[in-house]
């Protein structure tokens, strides 16, 4: 797996379609209220949403990652780093922030590549 995170418009989607020859039907969009990503998509972008889409649900999204490893293994994953900046006073987007930094956290370490985005400026973080 290739995880690739930065903040909101840093270039996130053109460097994944340039450095790993995807075209846009290749990815798969996650709003806030849609279903689980589609498998068949090689990439999933904007999966913070999807992890404050779990925890809406009152699921745990850390754990919908360690369970769904045969889901997720082959994909690049694509998320908008949302623990910067002032910490919310909302107590659900605390959690959102959270949830998503654990995330962060676990699928870094089973990814074969990290490459953290800033400016369009891709920074490879592993290995």
């Amino acid at each position: 797996m290739i995880l690739l995170f930065g903040g909101a418009y840093q270039g996130k989607f053109r460097f994944a379609c340039s450095e790993f020859r995807l075209q846009a039907e290749d990815f798969y969009t996650c709003t806030a209220d849609n279903d689980s990503p589609e498998p068949t998509r090689k990439a999933w972008q904007n999966l913070q949403l999807f992890v404050y889409q779990l925890r809406q649900e009152n699921l745990d999204p850390l754990s919908w990652f360690e369970q769904n490893q045969a889901v997720w293994q082959d994909k690049i994953l694509i998320f908008d780093d949302i623990g910067s900046g002032i910490v919310p006073t909302d107590p659900q987007e605390r959690q959102w922030r959270e949830d998503n930094g654990r995330c962060l956290q676990y699928l870094s370490c089973q990814a074969e590549v990290v490459y953290r985005l800033f400016c369009g400026l891709p920074m490879r973080l592993k290995p």
